[in-house]
């Protein structure tokens, strides 16, 4: 917990560099906490990292597959891999959950006016 706390106080100074290590002991110290994983997820593809953001998103998603902040960014990053068949998978998840999202389609053309 306190290396995660301590990845969010740097990414909140812009110290992003500091806040990938520390996030990465979090997630290494505590690999199934999904909100570590998630939030690690996010610094990895803020750094270019990608492919591996993904990769520990889809772990996650395997532990708990109605996280909707894990279902979001795997969408979402899919759209920029283009990855629309992957993309469209995550977004009728999250159709299912909550279907006042509209249809996978709408949320995705959302997701995408917002990157």
């Amino acid at each position: 917990m306190v290396y995660h706390s301590l990845g969010l106080h740097y990414i909140r100074n812009g110290q992003n560099v500091n806040a990938l290590t520390a996030l990465a002991k979090a997630y290494q110290a505590e690999p199934l906490n999904d909100r570590y994983s998630y939030v690690y997820a996010v610094a990895l593809k803020e750094q270019g990292d990608i492919k591996k953001a993904l990769s520990i998103l889809l772990t996650a998603h395997e532990r708990n597959a109605v996280d909707m902040d894990i279902l979001f960014a795997l969408a979402s990053y899919y759209l920029i891999e283009k990855d629309d068949q992957a993309a469209t998978v995550f977004a009728q998840k999250l159709v299912d959950i909550n279907p006042q999202f509209g249809t996978p389609e709408q949320l995705l053309q959302q997701l995408q006016s917002g990157q």
